[in-house]
C-alpha cells in the first residue's frame, strides 16, 4: 500500500479528464513539478505540513496493471494470479530503472545543465517514492486527491466493480462519513467541494458530446452529487467557447439550472518577431530522412549519453555533417516563430501548445 500513514481520509478530491492520452503525459509533467519535485518533498516533509503531501495518479490504460491481483482457485480458495504479480513487478521495475539511470545522467550531467533543466528533466519520469500513484491498486486501495484520466476510461470504470472503492471513498468523503458529530458534520460538508475539470471541452458535440455528458451525470451520481449541488465545481477549458450560446451550452451538457456560470475569454498571443528560416528549409531532407531511419536511431538511444553523441549518430545515419540535433537545440527561437506562423488561421494565432513557450529543453 502506497499511502500507509493517512492523515486525511483518501478521496478525489479533483478529476481532470483529458480527451487523449498525449494529454494526460503533459499534465503529469507539470504535476510532477509542483507536487513531487525535490524541492516540493522538502518543504513537505517540514513541521507545518507533516509530510502531508498531496497526490495525483494517471489512471489509463498505461497504469499499471489491468485484472485483478487475487483469484479463485479450483477449490474456490483466494490466491494470488501470479500472471497478474508478474507483470505488476515488470513494470514497476522498468520504471526504477528508468530512474536509476536518469539519477546517474543528473550525477555526471555530462551535458552540464542548470538546475532548472534537471527539474524540467526529471519531471518527465515517475519516481516511485513519491506523491504520484504507483498502479490501480494503490488507486483501489487509497484514491489520490488528484485523479487524471479520460471519458473512455471513466466510462469503463463506471460499469465494473474493481473501481468501486474509488467512487465509494469519495462519496464518503463527501459526505462526512469519518466525522460524527452532527453540527461539525454540516460545517465540514461545505468546505468539501469535489472539482471536475474537462479539457478541450470543444470536442464534446453531437452524439459523442451526448454520450459523455451522460457519463458525467453517471459520475455525479455514484458519488452522491447533483449537477447544481454546492459540493461540485466545474472547470473546463475551450477553443470556441463565448457568450449566451456557450452558456446554453454547458448548461444542457453539464445538466446545471441554479448555478452561476462564468465564461473567461482568452487573451491572444502576442506573435513573435518573424525570423528567417531558411535554415530549415535547407533541412527538410535531413527531417525527412530522420523520419525513415527513426527505428535504427531509437535502436541507438540506450548507448548515448549526451548531445555531442546524438549528433555524431544522427550525422552517421544521414552521411553529413550539418549537426541537426545542435541546430534543433540552440536556434528554437527560429522554431517557435515557425511554429507560430503553423498555427496562424485567418491572420489570428489559435491554439498554440504551451511548449511554444516553455521551450523544447
Amino acid at each position: 500500500m502506497q499511502r500507509t500513514k493517512l492523515q486525511r481520509p483518501a478521496a478525489v478530491r479533483a478529476m481532470l479528464i483529458y480527451p487523449m492520452n498525449a494529454l494526460v503525459e503533459d499534465q503529469l509533467t507539470r504535476l510532477r513539478k509542483a507536487l513531487d519535485s525535490d524541492v516540493v518533498r522538502t518543504l513537505f516533509q517540514t513541521p507545518q505540513y507533516n509530510n502531508n503531501r498531496i497526490y495525483f495518479g494517471r489512471y489509463n490504460s498505461t497504469t499499471p496493471v489491468s485484472g485483478k491481483l487475487w483469484k479463485l482457485d479450483i477449490n474456490n480458495n483466494l490466491v494470488p494470479n501470479k500472471y497478474r504479480v508478474n507483470q505488476l513487478k515488470k513494470e514497476l521495475r522498468a520504471i526504477e530503472d528508468n530512474n536509476t539511470r536518469v539519477d546517474e545522467y543528473l550525477n555526471t550531467n555530462p551535458d552540464n545543465l542548470r538546475d532548472s533543466q534537471k527539474a524540467d528533466l526529471l519531471a518527465n519520469f515517475q519516481r516511485l517514492d513519491g506523491a504520484e500513484m504507483r498502479t490501480r491498486f494503490d488507486m483501489h486501495i487509497a484514491p489520490p486527491d488528484l485523479f487524471i484520466t479520460n471519458f473512455s476510461m471513466l466510462s469503463i470504470m463506471l460499469m465494473r466493480d474493481i473501481e468501486n472503492p474509488i467512487f465509494e471513498q469519495t462519496k464518503d468523503w463527501l459526505e462526512c462519513g469519518d466525522i460524527t458529530n452532527d453540527t461539525l458534520k454540516e460545517k465540514e460538508r461545505k468546505e468539501r467541494i469535489f472539482h471536475l475539470i474537462i479539457d478541450e471541452l470543444h470536442l464534446y458535440r453531437g452524439g459523442s458530446g451526448s454520450e459523455t455528458a451522460y457519463i458525467i451525470r453517471m459520475l455525479l451520481d455514484r458519488i452522491g452529487l447533483t449537477p447544481d449541488s454546492d459540493q461540485l465545481r466545474i472547470l473546463a477549458s475551450s477553443a470556441s467557447l463565448e457568450g449566451e450560446e456557450g452558456k446554453n451550452f454547458l448548461k444542457s451538457f453539464f445538466g446545471v439550472e441554479n448555478k452561476d456560470i462564468l465564461i473567461v475569454e482568452g487573451t491572444e498571443e502576442q506573435k513573435p518577431q518573424e525570423q528567417n528560416r531558411n535554415l530549415f528549409q535547407n533541412l527538410i531532407a535531413d527531417f525527412e530522412q530522420i523520419g525513415t531511419e527513426s527505428e535504427s536511431i531509437e535502436s541507438q538511444l540506450s548507448k548515448i549519453t549526451n548531445a555531442n553523441e546524438l549528433n555524431s549518430e544522427i550525422n552517421k545515419t544521414l552521411g553529413n555533417s550539418n549537426n541537426i540535433a545542435n541546430v534543433v537545440l540552440t536556434q528554437q527561437d527560429i522554431i517557435k516563430s515557425a511554429m507560430y506562423s503553423a498555427f496562424n488561421i485567418d491572420g489570428r494565432t489559435r491554439a498554440v501548445p504551451a511548449f511554444i513557450n516553455i521551450g523544447f529543453i
